[in-house]
C-alpha cells in the first residue's frame, strides 16, 4: 500500500516557545526568527513521517491498494498510529485494523482501492519523540548556513536513537 497526504495539522508537534528555548531565541529581537524555526520543525516531522510512517499530529491520508496487496488476507498500513479509517467516500468500512505499529488491515483487497486513513497522536506526543523533532530542528536551523569546511550529517545519532523503536519502516 502507499499514501497520499490530504490534510496536515496547521499545530506544530512542539509549541514555538519549547522551539525558541531549546534554540535560545527567545529574545524580542529573534522574532523575525519565528517563520524558519518553524519551517525547519515541519520538515523533521514529514522526515520521521517518510522514515518512520509516523504521524505526529492527526493526519489525513488516502491509502492505496497496489498489486502485491491483492489476495492477501491482511494488509499494512503505511502509516501510523491509526486512529480511524473510512471507505474513500467517507463511510464505514467492512474491514477490521489493529492499531499497532504497523497497523494491519484485515480484508480482501483490491488493485486500486483506496482507503481514507487518519493517523497521528492525540494525546500528548510522547517525550522522546517531542525531543527528537527539538534536536532535528535546532540542527537544521544551526546549520542552515554550511560551509564546505564543515560536514554536514544527515541526521544527529542522538536523532536517530529517539526515534528508532517509533513507527516502522518499509
Amino acid at each position: 500500500m502507499r499514501y497520499e497526504i490530504l490534510s496536515q495539522p496547521v499545530e506544530l508537534s512542539v509549541d514555538m516557545a519549547t522551539i525558541r528555548a531549546h534554540t535560545r531565541k527567545v529574545d524580542p529581537i529573534f522574532d523575525d526568527e519565528v517563520p524558519m524555526l518553524e519551517l525547519y520543525c515541519r520538515a523533521i516531522e514529514n522526515f520521521i513521517l517518510r522514515r518512520r510512517n509516523l504521524s505526529l499530529k492527526p493526519s489525513t491520508f488516502r491509502v492505496f491498494v497496489e498489486k502485491e496487496d491483492e489476495g492477501k488476507p491482511f494488509a499494512i498500513l503505511p502509516v501510523c498510529p491509526v486512529i480511524d479509517i473510512t471507505d474513500d467516500q467517507g463511510g464505514e468500512i467492512d474491514y477490521v485494523f489493529t492499531s499497532g505499529q504497523p497497523s494491519k488491515l484485515y480484508g480482501s483487497f483490491t488493485e486500486g482501492q483506496s482507503f481514507i486513513v487518519t493517523a497521528g497522536f492525540t494525546d500528548e506526543i510522547p517525550s522522546d519523540l517531542q525531543a527528537a523533532v527539538l534536536l532535528g530542528t535546532s540542527e537544521r536551523y544551526e546549520r542552515r548556513e554550511v560551509n564546505e569546511a564543515i560536514k554536514l550529517e544527515e541526521v544527529p545519532k542522538a536523532f536517530n536513537d529517539l526515534i528508532s523503536h517509533w513507527g516502522f519502516t518499509t
